[in-house]
């Protein structure tokens, strides 16, 4: 099975980022303003983008300000069935790191470099929403 895995550090407590990545103004912070659902422990939330298909997550492990995990249960190509690691932890220099594994593909699965483009936007809106509180969801 294929791994894409990013890191990146933030200028933000980890609380804030726990918030960024596990709730809905969060998620429609950063991500995209179309969301049916709710995030939290064992919900599920839809994410819906123009132009393409939706992903639906299922929250399934939410360790406040250390660790999140998504569970893929629909969307495009073979997305269904990965789960998506968010590991948050404090830097020397006092920044938190987010550390983002998405597992479950396949070695062979065309929507790799797609999939780990998508995921270095994602954390890139991610830091700025976190760092700054303003709104900038990376799709409509």
């Amino acid at each position: 099975m294929a791994t894409l895995s990013h890191q990146i550090p933030v200028s933000t407590p980890p609380d804030r980022l726990y918030e960024a990545i596990s709730t809905n103004d969060g998620l429609t912070g950063r991500f995209t303003a179309g969301i049916d659902g709710t995030a939290g422990p064992g919900r599920e939330a839809l994410l819906k983008f123009t132009g393409h298909e939706p992903f639906r997550w299922r929250f399934t492990e939410l360790s406040p300000g250390s660790r999140l995990r998504w569970e893929c249960t629909q969307g495009p190509g073979a997305a269904a069935g990965t789960t998506a690691t968010f590991s948050l932890s404090r830097t020397a220099a006092g920044r938190t790191q987010v550390d983002l594994d998405h597992d479950g593909f396949t070695e062979t699965d065309p929507a790799l470099a797609t999939c780990n483009t998508l995921w270095g936007i994602l954390l890139g809106h991610l830091k700025n929403y976190a760092e700054t509180a303003v709104p900038s969801p990376a799709f409509e």
